[in-house]
Formats: structure tokens, C-alpha cells, sequence
């Protein structure tokens, strides 16, 4: 069965929440849902390969939202776009695939 996570956004990504149009926000929010129905689950989030708690979970074709886990509290650290991941994944070789 999977967990119930709190939800924490840090400061960084509730900027980051607050600037995109409202559907991509509607986005997001159902997404982080999924993960509380579902868990961790593949092809929904994809953990950051050399991070042990850090994940990544597609919130439509361009956006992803990068966040921790550490015990039931999951928070949001950033949202991005899918450009920013592919540069960021070049520079620290995570190699999510999502």
C-alpha cells in the first residue's frame, strides 16, 4: 500500500509553482496525487541515479518536478522545464531517463 506523504514546497519551487498558467499548476497538482495513490512508481517518478532520496516525476511532456523523500514528508525542490533537467543531467550525470 502506499504511503501518505506530507507535501513541502521550499522556496524555490513555490516561485517556480506560482509563474506557470494555472492548467500546468491543475498538472502538477494531479501528478503529486498519483504519487500519494500510487508510491514511487515507474514510469511516474524516476529516481535520480547517485542521490539515494531524490526523484523526478513528469508533470506533462516539457515540465518535471524534482523532489526528496525522507520518511513520509515529500518536498517539492524545484520545477522545472524538461531543457533545464537534460543540461542539469549532462552536468552531474544523473542519467533519470524520464
Amino acid at each position: 500500500m502506499p504511503r501518505e506523504y506530507l507535501f513541502e514546497f521550499t522556496e524555490r519551487a513555490e516561485v517556480a509553482y506560482g509563474r506557470l498558467p494555472k492548467a500546468v499548476q491543475v498538472r502538477i497538482d494531479e501528478v503529486l496525487q498519483r504519487i500519494q495513490r500510487i508510491g514511487l512508481r515507474r514510469p511516474y517518478v524516476a529516481k535520480i541515479r547517485g542521490h539515494e532520496r531524490i526523484y523526478l516525476a513528469r508533470a506533462g511532456k516539457d515540465i518535471r518536478i524534482i523532489f526528496q523523500v525522507e520518511g513520509d514528508t515529500m518536498t517539492i525542490l524545484d520545477i522545472v522545464s524538461h531543457d533545464k533537467i537534460q543540461r542539469l543531467s549532462r552536468l552531474y550525470d544523473w542519467g533519470t531517463g524520464v
